[in-house]
């Protein structure tokens, strides 16, 4: 009998995970400290995990072979609300929260594999990006780090077609904080739509500007060049133009 309660107790928790929409964010500390309870019942029916441990809030534990926790599910209530996955060394790689689609609300996080810093944060949102007369709705922001801490890329994604695509002006980084390129997503109403690809110096000033057919939307990396491409010196004075 008590067999029988545990094998339908799993049943429910696994099913709940796939089967339940997204709920709202509840509080949830990240760490990269791995905190084991020594309460768990075995798992033989879960695939996607080895053990459900419970303490109050029951989770899905899965590791690797060496021991490590490779991902741990979190639920409230049987209700999914974040995913953490790990690093076979134990560093957290990335945390999913499961949260309803809302502006400003951060949706997933991932961490360099040996300093455990962030990597990359992104959020939804609910923005509305106009280029070239065009307005794109957009659904993500994304904000790239080094891992020294300063701000490698940032931009929006959006729908364009039914496809996710970069959406405006995409700003980029080095590790000391100076600027290094823009790429400026543009979807004109009635012609294809291009990248134009602006490269700078350490003092801020242009040094190129280069224009692509964003064939990106066609699912494909071909470069096709456009346009009126410029050359710039140090002190911002145009030096050459090549028209193709």
């Amino acid at each position: 009998m008590e067999k029988s309660k545990v094998f339908f107790a799993c049943m429910f928790v696994v099913i709940n995970f796939f089967a339940c929409s997204f709920g709202s964010k509840h509080n949830l500390s990240v760490t990269n400290n791995n905190v084991i309870h020594s309460d768990y019942v075995k798992d033989t029916i879960n695939g996607y995990g080895t053990k459900i441990k419970i303490f109050g809030k029951d989770s899905i534990y899965s590791y690797y072979s060496n021991g490590n926790i490779s991902h741990i599910a979190y639920f409230i209530d049987d209700y999914p609300i974040a995913e953490k996955s790990f690093y076979e060394n134990g560093i957290v790689s990335s945390v999913d929260y499961h949260v309803q689609y809302s502006k400003d609300s951060l949706y997933r996080e991932s961490f360099y594999p040996i300093s455990g810093k962030l990597s990359i944060a992104i959020w939804l949102k609910d923005t509305v990006i106009v280029t070239d007369g065009n307005p794109i709705k957009c659904h993500e922001f994304y904000t790239a780090y080094h891992e020294n801490g300063n701000i490698k890329t940032f931009g929006y994604q959006g729908f364009v077609d039914g496809q996710g695509m970069s959406v405006g002006i995409h700003s980029n980084y080095d590790s000391l904080g100076y600027l290094s390129k823009t790429e400026n997503y543009i979807y004109p109403v009635k012609k294809q739509p291009y990248i134009i690809i602006t490269e700078y110096y350490n003092n801020g000033k242009r040094k190129t500007e280069k224009i692509y057919v964003n064939h990106a939307i066609h699912e494909s990396d071909k470069e096709e060049p456009i346009g009126t491409w410029k050359y710039y010196d140090e002190n911002g004075k145009l030096l050459n133009t090549e028209k193709y």
